[in-house]
């Protein structure tokens, strides 16, 4: 009986009865639009800080989150590389150096925060080639260029082909630098990328170093962010971590 009363009421005043239908579906349509624009948003965020970031998961030894230096370092990530690149979730892995210095030209210096990185792999700094404001993306693991931000450009008053000498500690901890000339220079719209972030060939970098092969990090970039949690436990067990360790995203 309550249901044909509900229908004969709705039947009843049926331009009523269309009008709040077509209000709750719009309303329950633009409510879900909304979350689903959200979440993409909050996805896309993610996504663009693990670009700028380590991946979402990380080799690195154990120390060096709580102490980071370029005294820290994976001596050799043939063995971490040979599991990682092989594992069916894993859509990249980047080897890096990471580390802090003085960018001086001949007209001021500044501090920064350099990243080597081999420029030869496959969507390795993307955000920041499409980033290109001036001159060029870096080529070669091996050449003796820089890739700075505008703002850091500015305060050195440096244009692309010009150089500066870029002072930092070595693995061994003593103080030492390197000449570089700039090859680009970037524009990502964030101040404080702009004014200290520079990119510099992995191979360069390893030299300076000493290092030889060594690196700081391995940045490991996954297929499906969601299956992160079960690549962690799993790489856990099968990556030949020793000194080093595994850490999410989240942790770094």
């Amino acid at each position: 009986m309550v249901v044909r009363l509900a229908t004969r009421n709705l039947h009843r005043h049926f331009r009523r009865t269309l009008i709040t239908t077509i209000g709750i579906a719009l309303g329950t349509g633009l409510s879900l639009f909304s979350l689903g624009l959200g979440d993409g948003g909050h996805l896309q965020m993610i996504e663009n800080g693990v670009r700028i970031g380590q991946g979402h998961l990380t080799v690195q030894v154990d120390s060096y989150l709580e102490s980071p230096s370029t005294t820290k370092f994976l001596a050799d990530p043939e063995p971490f590389l040979a599991v990682l690149e092989n594992h069916p979730e894993i859509r990249s892995v980047f080897p890096r150096i990471r580390g802090e210095g003085m960018l001086a030209s001949a007209y001021a210096a500044e501090g920064v925060q350099f990243q080597g990185i081999d420029p030869t792999r496959e969507g390795e700094a993307t955000l920041f080639r499409n980033s290109l404001a001036d001159g060029d993306f870096l080529s070669s693991p091996d050449e003796a260029h820089i890739f700075i931000g505008q703002k850091l450009a500015e305060r050195l008053k440096v244009k692309v082909g010009r150089k500066a000498v870029l002072t930092f500690q070595d693995s061994a901890g003593e103080i030492t630098s390197t000449l570089l000339r700039v090859k680009g220079i970037f524009r990502s719209g964030s101040s404080s990328i702009d004014g200290a972030v520079c990119l510099i060939p992995i191979g360069t970098m390893q030299r300076a170093l000493g290092m030889e092969r060594g690196v700081t990090s391995l940045a490991i970039y996954l297929e499906n962010p969601f299956a992160q949690e079960a690549v962690y436990r799993e790489l856990k067990k099968s990556l030949p971590l020793g000194s080093a360790d595994l850490y999410h995203w989240q942790t770094l």
